[in-house]
């Protein structure tokens, strides 16, 4: 992959990342489309998983319980820390083209 498409693919990964912080039901509309094996960068795929793993628990997905599923699964250092997944979750401004 060349340096201009892994940034490309980043961006798209905290798009669609901070989009579902933003409006949980933007997971409904990736979920077809977007699978853990998708992502480039290995903490997003953590990140993801987890998101993942609330919502088929019925667990709202914020900060907090990302935070804390990351924490109790020992991901949250893979994950970048609680910083890191504070700082996704204001990586975008709107989840409603989130599907592209």
């Amino acid at each position: 992959m060349s340096q201009a498409s892994h940034l490309e693919a980043f961006d798209a990964e905290l798009s669609v990342i901070g989009g579902i912080f933003l409006e949980n039901q933007a997971l409904d509309r990736v979920l077809p489309l977007v699978d853990v094996s998708d992502f480039h960068a290995p903490r997003h795929a953590v990140v993801y998983g987890r998101m993942l793993e609330l919502a088929e628990q019925g667990q709202p997905i914020d900060t907090v319980t990302v935070t804390q599923a990351l924490e109790k699964a020992g991901q949250l250092e893979a994950a970048g820390g609680p910083e890191y997944v504070a700082d996704l979750a204001e990586a975008a401004a709107t989840a409603v083209n989130i599907e592209h």
